[in-house]
């Protein structure tokens, strides 16, 4: 037991060395081929941890712009344009649809105005041959 134990101490202690050695392990990547090739998985990882380097970049950016007040009144003034955008391109409609049923109002008076003009010529002509009828 005295001969085995320094043995065992030397081992645990040299394949603790090793394993702090190397690197850490990195959770793999979907949608990338697992590879043995080291260099090509390192280049793999690096790209990974780039761009979530640059998502959290991006994110904390987009907190900040939330919290800025000048942002905050700019997002306040881009909405207000949209409504009042919205709003006009409907009045527009509305103005449109109104136009068209005061056109169409307008059309049916006229039309009636014709007929009842038509219904008077011929009532008058109705009339004239009456009266020419009578002084025969």
């Amino acid at each position: 037991m005295k001969k085995i134990l320094p043995v065992l101490i030397a081992t645990l202690f040299a394949s603790s060395f090793v394993f702090a050695q190397e690197k850490p392990f990195k959770e793999p990547i979907s949608g990338v081929e697992s590879t043995t090739d080291p260099q090509a998985a390192e280049s793999v990882h690096r790209q990974a941890d780039a761009i979530r380097a640059k998502n959290k970049k991006v994110a904390n950016t987009h907190k900040k712009a939330k919290r800025d007040p000048n942002a905050r009144q700019a997002r306040q003034k881009q909405a207000d344009g949209r409504r009042l955008k919205k709003e006009s391109v409907a009045n527009a409609h509305q103005e449109a649809a109104d136009a068209k049923r005061e056109a169409s109002e307008a059309r049916a008076y006229a039309d009636e105005a014709k007929q009842s003009a038509r219904e008077a010529e011929k009532s008058a002509e109705y009339a004239k041959e009456k009266a020419s009828e009578m002084k025969k």
